[in-house]
Order: C-alpha cells, then sequence, then structure tokens
C-alpha cells in the first residue's frame, strides 16, 4: 500500500496538475502493472519460506505444490496477458518453482509417514 500510494505521488508530480484523461489513465496503467510484478514475487518468497517452515516439521515441504495442481486441474495454462494482468504467479508457475526447490533439496518422496492421510481421513470422519 505504501508503495502504492509512493507512485501516487510521483505520478502528480510527473504528471503535473492538469494531465490529459489518456496520460493520467498511461501512468495508472503503467504503475499497476510494476505493482502487480512486485505482488507475484511476494507469493513465490511466500511460496519458498512455507518450503523452508515445513522442513522442520514432520510435514512433507512440497504439499503446496498438491494444492497448486488442484487448482491449475481446470485446463487453463494461462496466457501471456493473463499472465501479466495476474496478482499472484500462475498455477503451473508455481509447481514449477515449488518442483525446482524440491529438487534442490534432495527431491524428498511424499509417503503416509509425512502426509498423515490415514490422520486425515480419520480426522474427517469425525466431523458433525
Amino acid at each position: 500500500m505504501s508503495s502504492a500510494y509512493g507512485i501516487e505521488v510521483l505520478l502528480a508530480i510527473a504528471l503535473g496538475e492538469n494531465p490529459g484523461e489518456l496520460v493520467q489513465l498511461s501512468g495508472n496503467l503503467f504503475a499497476g502493472l510494476g505493482l502487480l510484478v512486485n505482488s507475484r514475487s511476494d507469493e513465490t518468497e511466500s511460496d519458498t519460506y512455507s518450503m523452508s517452515y515445513l522442513e522442520a516439521t514432520p510435514y512433507y515441504p512440497g504439499g503446496i505444490r498438491f494444492f497448486f495442481e488442484k487448482i491449475s486441474s481446470g485446463g487453463r495454462g494461462g496466457g501471456a496477458f493473463e499472465r501479466l494482468l495476474s496478482t499472484h504467479p500462475l498455477p503451473q508457475d508455481r509447481i514449477e518453482h515449488v518442483t525446482t526447490l524440491l529438487n534442490q533439496k534432495g527431491n524428498p518422496v511424499a509417503h503416509e509417514g509425512n502426509l498423515f492421510t490415514s490422520r486425515y481421513q480419520d480426522m474427517k470422519r469425525h466431523l458433525p
């Protein structure tokens, strides 16, 4: 939010007091696209940290990949325009990032001992 305010102030200074609508719209568009890049890099950083945190637990550190695979199973891979305007990295990009991190960590294997699927299914059976 502070970045958005900073950009808004810089645009006001750069465009002057009475910018035309097209000039103002163009400035806002490019500022918004710049902020989207930051948002996507924040999400990628978040994915990296989640895996690092999970390494210190008994859980599989690549479990987030299953989530991204599930939400990307809708079939759309995302084109250049969708990638440009997205506030988050596309699910396929996140899967590739997590896979790269897993490879760097020696490619740990997902199994019952670190996925706890039986415990999860048992918990679901006890829900009202």
